[in-house]
């Protein structure tokens, strides 16, 4: 049997910024004989949409991207596994809510919501300066150092990483009126009462110094569903934790079809 899960960024990340992770998820499923086909979408205006421009919706950025859920569907024949970290959550979260017929499962990951979450749990005092100093600053490197550091708990001074990040930037230069567009967006998004799958999947890092992992305890609370809590994880746990990551996204699929997958 084969699932496919399609994976979704956040506020202005690539599909390049998932990184070792991919690999890393793969090697989970396979060592418990579970074929996977990994599917990536960039939003618009960054990666390889980074010439369109980006609505400042979360509902019209996900509207972009129900073709490609529809295509992978269609080429499948199965529904599909929804996988957004951040900003991507959002955007998951209501590809999920507007096209459930495609969508097997939803897994959102350090994502914040109105209006179980306050302004400053979505985006804590501590993360306002570094944004707004990655924001303005005239050099790139220095723009994504920041990013970096406030994303991460292990790698903050990682040169070879942020030298890919960089490498990233300069390749599919996104502007800075489509960040803003993202931040708007991501501001006024407000949760369904009611989760949208009957298959939802919650994670948090308890370090994140972005979003306060209370903006996923309070989802969890809000749709009636448990989460799962790492405890010294960043913002980005695909980059700091993703074996963590990929052996709870495994467990959590093979408890979806309680069956013992065929050997690859």
């Amino acid at each position: 049997m084969m699932i496919t899960i399609l994976l979704i960024r956040g506020l202005s990340r690539q599909q390049g910024h998932w990184g070792e992770f991919p690999t890393i998820l793969r090697r989970a499923f396979n060592e418990k004989n579970i074929a996977v086909n990994l599917a990536f979408e960039d939003l618009p205006g960054f990666g390889i949409r980074y010439r369109q421009q980006s609505p400042s919706t979360i509902e019209k950025i996900a509207e972009l991207l129900i073709p490609t859920l529809e295509k992978l569907h269609r080429k499948t024949n199965q529904k599909i596994h929804l996988l957004g970290i951040s900003m991507g959550g959002m955007v998951a979260l209501e590809l999920a809510n507007r096209c459930p017929e495609f969508c097997e499962s939803l897994v959102m990951i350090n994502s914040s919501v109105k209006p179980v979450a306050h302004v400053f749990q979505r985006l804590q005092p501590q993360a306002y300066p570094v944004f707004i100093k990655a924001f303005l600053h005239p050099y790139r490197r220095e723009s994504e150092h920041q990013i970096l550091k406030i994303s991460t708990e292990k790698y903050a001074q990682d040169a070879r990483l942020l030298n890919y990040w960089l490498y990233l930037r300069e390749n599919y230069p996104p502007s800075r009126k489509a960040v803003l567009q993202q931040i708007v967006a991501a501001s006024q998004y407000l949760a369904p009462i009611k989760k949208p799958l009957a298959q939802v999947c919650l994670m948090a890092s308890k370090r994140d110094r972005v979003a306060s992992h209370h903006c996923t305890q309070n989802l969890a609370k809000y749709w009636g569903i448990e989460y799962y809590l790492h405890p010294e994880a960043g913002h980005d746990i695909a980059l700091d934790e993703p074996e963590w990551l990929a052996d709870n996204l495994v467990n959590f699929v093979q408890n979806i079809y309680s069956i013992s997958f065929p050997t690859i």
